[in-house]
């Protein structure tokens, strides 16, 4: 991987070669900013036909360097097509909804009259199931919250 790095106002871009880990290449994830850094949620890579629930940080300092985030509690499954932002004015909060993912369940049948109703597709989504679940990832948890998490645990 290479990360540039565009300096202002001069407009000079440098490359900086990188040896530490990095997530894999992917579309369709979910990126929010948070301070200076950026967080990556999900995605889907079509070379390899998979998608991610993986979380990883981008920080900018000391140099372009990506970080796996693993926070607790139980997370999202592997999707694509998910909305991220940021949920509260002091950035403590981060809330993720919807995401399609892959369907492996029993075929599925529907009526003529519920086929109508759908929009075409092609067979590359139609063992796709569409989410309207929400997770929030609290950056700065209270103690409450951090005693519910343990009581979990147990």
């Amino acid at each position: 991987m290479q990360a540039w790095e565009q300096q202002c106002p001069d407009a000079t871009a440098s490359s900086s070669p990188s040896s530490f880990q990095v997530p894999d290449g992917r579309r369709s994830h979910s990126a929010v900013s948070v301070g200076d850094c950026m967080l990556i949620f999900g995605g889907y890579n079509g070379r390899r036909d998979r998608h991610y629930n993986d979380l990883w940080l981008l920080e900018p300092t000391p140099r372009w360097t990506w970080r796996r985030v693993r926070p607790g509690g139980g997370g999202p499954n592997r999707r694509r097509r998910q909305a991220m932002c940021m949920a509260s004015s002091d950035g403590s909060r981060i809330v993720l909804f919807g995401g399609t993912s892959p369907y492996y369940g029993p075929p599925l049948f529907f009526t003529e009259e519920q086929k109508a109703l759908m929009p075409e597709h092609d067979n590359s989504t139609s063992r796709l199931i569409d989410h309207n679940d929400l997770y929030v990832l609290d950056l700065k948890p209270t103690l409450k919250t951090l005693c519910m998490q343990v009581g979990d645990m147990c």
